[in-house]
């Protein structure tokens, strides 16, 4: 595993609240990758973190699960987000291949913890929506060397219903 910015990976001003197309460069970075193995899969988690989130705990569930996970060989990268000045974050990880991806986050101890913890973690707001959610795209490349962000599984009120994205 590298880091994400030595594939070309950086993060946008406000990357936070953006949209997944928009919040990092992923212009810079993909098209090599995309070339090397036909498509990717990301993983990008959005949490809320204000008032009342155990911020300590989660730092210290993700480092354990990085730590785990940094031996698999189809984990190309982590990025381990900051929260912005309103408690947004965004953090995401990338794959070769998604059946391992969920095999081996599946069977990851510290995984499971997380998601056992999650709601204490992050709770939920007056609706009862939750402040975390995991989105999951399948990345590919077109002809003409558009990068093309199919969801597989994501909180549809980030992307108005739309099931891919061009950039």
């Amino acid at each position: 595993m590298v880091s994400a910015e030595s594939l070309g990976l950086r993060p946008t001003e406000g990357y936070q609240k953006k949209k997944t197309k928009d919040a990092f460069t992923w212009k810079e970075g993909l098209p090599v990758l995309l070339e090397k193995y036909g498509s990717l899969y990301l993983i990008v988690f959005r949490s809320f973190q204000g008032k009342g989130t155990n911020t300590k705990r989660i730092m210290e569930l993700d480092k354990l699960i990085v730590q785990n996970l940094a031996k698999i060989p189809e984990l190309l990268t982590y990025f381990g987000g900051e929260p912005d000045e309103d408690g947004w974050c965004l953090s995401f990880c990338l794959w070769t291949r998604l059946d391992i991806a969920r095999f081996v986050t599946g069977l990851d101890k510290m995984h499971n913890q997380a998601l056992e913890e999650a709601d204490e973690l992050y709770g939920s707001d007056e609706d009862g929506d939750r402040k975390f959610n995991a989105e999951k795209s399948m990345i590919t490349m077109d002809e003409l060397q558009e990068i093309i962000f199919t969801f597989l599984q994501t909180d549809p009120r980030l992307y108005e219903g739309t099931a891919s994205e061009v950039i």
